[in-house]
């Protein structure tokens, strides 16, 4: 009887996890809407919760570098295959000519001359396409280190403020966690690693977003978000009756 009674007490913990997790998903939706999440602040401000609010909107930022980071480094090792195989181009071409001039050794004086300019034209334009490859290749990997430079000073801000047991807004984590972040930000500070993870404070964001778990329902049950997500709604169906008309 009483294992019946335990084996129920762990099944109705386990469910409550699952539910606090699914929460605390949609809480981290609110603060990817730009709408939602300046109504979600005038709610913690009433509550007196900005310290856990300001956090989340700041990792929340922190994911959107991370987003852009992500798109450039996809042009950038795309850029770079695009530059081996002009490379590679550029000398299958190199070789091809250096053949047909064997090749057609016994060909006219005029014939071999024209026969070399065409060759030689064709790989002008192979190095001109790796030289443009090239700068697309330094400039991409430019933008990527600006961007993860703002990372890393948007990431430190966090560490600072948040984190860190003598910022101004520090919020409960554990220690162990603190350290695990300071590490990161140090490899990345002495070049150890060349970019931040994006799941950098992605433990902090749970257990923040299960802490404001009632301050966001009750902003859910609020005049104020009722009204949003009918504006919301609106908007969306207005859109799918232009797209179906097309």
């Amino acid at each position: 009887m009483i294992g019946i009674f335990g084996l129920a007490i762990n099944r109705d913990h386990i469910h409550l996890k699952k539910l606090k997790q699914a929460n605390a998903i949609m809480l981290m939706d609110t603060m990817k809407d730009d709408k939602l999440r300046e109504l979600f602040k005038k709610q913690c401000e009433e509550e007196h919760s900005m310290e856990n609010f300001t956090f989340l909107e700041k990792v929340t930022l922190y994911k959107r570098l991370c987003e852009e980071s992500y798109e450039v480094q996809e042009k950038l090792y795309g850029s770079e295959n695009d530059t081996s195989s002009s490379t590679n181009s550029a000398e299958m071409s190199t070789t091809n000519v250096t053949n047909n001039n064997s090749n057609n050794s016994s060909v006219t004086k005029n014939n071999a001359a024209i026969d070399n300019n065409g060759g030689g034209d064709n790989m002008n334009r192979q190095s001109t396409a790796v030289t443009t490859n090239n700068k697309k290749q330094e400039k991409l990997e430019k933008e990527l280190k600006e961007i993860e430079k703002k990372k890393y000073e948007m990431a430190f801000d966090i560490y600072t403020d948040f984190l860190d047991l003598n910022g101004g807004n520090a919020v409960n984590i554990t220690k162990a966690f603190i350290e695990e972040v300071k590490i990161q930000l140090d490899y990345f500070n002495t070049g150890h690693n060349e970019v931040l993870a994006e799941a950098l404070f992605d433990r902090a964001t749970r257990e923040i977003s299960i802490v404001m778990l009632d301050t966001h329902q009750r902003f859910k049950s609020s005049i104020a978000f009722q009204k949003q997500m009918k504006i919301t709604k609106l908007v969306n169906n207005k859109k799918k009756k232009v797209n179906n008309s097309h």
